[in-house]
């Protein structure tokens, strides 16, 4: 790793490395960077498609906070169709892009489908509390 311009942001030496471009990104992104944090969460997704559903995560986050709810909307399902079979899915990250699709479809006033996506995410991980909260607090 190296700095990079005046801004002093870390760059990855090696541009090919989706896990060190995810964690770069939540570096810059934790030092408001977010349109860095952006570039890289993508970066990570493109590089490796065996790595591609944490870092959809992280770039679903961020779109949302930032009021991208069709953006997300389109990263959190593209994630989500797009597993590799040879993938390991760990069901935190399944159930959490499940519930950030939800969110943005509430966003975007899909309430039926938003709920489906909520209820899936619970399948995934019956144990997420962001999920629970969502389902309760938009479905009561």
């Amino acid at each position: 790793f190296f700095a990079h311009g005046a801004s002093g942001l870390i760059v990855a030496e090696c541009a090919q490395d989706a896990a060190a471009l995810l964690m770069l990104g939540r570096t810059v992104r934790d030092r408001g960077d977010r349109a860095q944090a952006e570039t890289l969460f993508r970066r990570a997704i493109e590089v490796n498609p065996f790595f591609r559903l944490e870092p959809s995560v992280d770039l679903a986050k961020l779109l949302l906070e930032d009021g991208r709810h069709a953006e997300a909307k389109i990263i959190a399902h593209t994630a989500l169709t797009r597993r590799s079979p040879a993938a390991v899915d760990h069901n935190n990250n399944v159930s959490e892009l499940l519930t950030l699709l939800a969110v943005a479809e509430l966003e975007l006033h899909e309430p039926d489908a938003a709920k489906a996506h909520v209820e899936e995410a619970l399948l995934f991980n019956k144990d997420s509390e962001r999920a629970a909260s969502l389902l309760h607090t938009a479905f009561p």
